[in-house]
């Protein structure tokens, strides 16, 4: 009988440490309330330049609020937009169709050259500059049959290239099926993936 009530006693010991710990734990909670100031909407401008000789564009509207998300946000129309280059090649866009879009049919964009972009809207000039990398050359690419946690199967797909020796680049990679823009790709990595060269800057690399 005596060992059964130091069990008995032992059990109420660690059930009384457990409330005392949820007691200590309860009485540290704090409401904290933050603070999300309403702030006025601001303008927000981007750019596109592609070697690709496709159309270069510039989309621009304002910030939407916090406190009312939408899915529109207020497009920028009837501003003057001009992209440049180093070489003294320029072209104000025009605006498109869809408000706030302003397009270049200008020819394709040069590795190398730094471009430069000037928006006037409202009284306001805005101005930017951005230097295109030279290309990085894919060295191979191949699949390889992968199993996922549920026993259904896929492909992983790899680029593999050669990192240049210079720091500071950065690769986006977009998987198309049929010619079409990938979000997911089932059984396969899918998704659109970016990365940077810096654990693998002058390196055999892939994603």
């Amino acid at each position: 009988m005596a060992k059964k009530h130091n069990q008995i006693m032992n059990f109420f010991t660690l059930i009384s440490a457990l409330l005392f710990l949820e007691f200590g734990l309860s009485s540290c909670q704090k409401v904290i309330s933050v603070d999300l100031n309403q702030s006025s909407p601001q303008i927000v401008i981007e750019g596109l330049v592609n070697d690709q000789g496709g159309i270069d564009s510039v989309v621009i509207n304002m910030t939407g609020d916090y406190f009312t998300p939408s899915l529109y946000f207020q497009p920028i129309t009837n501003a003057m937009v001009i992209i440049s280059d180093n070489v003294g090649d320029s072209d104000t866009l025009k605006e498109a169709a869809v408000n706030g879009t302003y397009y270049s049919l200008s020819p394709a964009g040069v590795p190398g050259r730094t471009y430069s972009l000037k928006v006037v809207t409202n009284g306001k000039e805005y101005d930017a500059v951005s230097s295109m990398p030279q290309k990085v050359e894919i060295d191979s690419f191949y699949a390889q049959l992968s199993t996922g946690l549920f026993g259904e199967s896929g492909y992983d797909f790899y680029v593999m290239f050669k990192d240049p020796p210079e720091p500071g680049d950065y690769y986006r990679i977009i998987p198309h099926v049929n010619s079409i823009p990938e979000d997911s790709i089932s059984g396969g990595r899918g998704g659109i993936f970016i990365t940077d060269d810096e654990f693998t800057n002058g390196r055999q690399s892939y994603l």
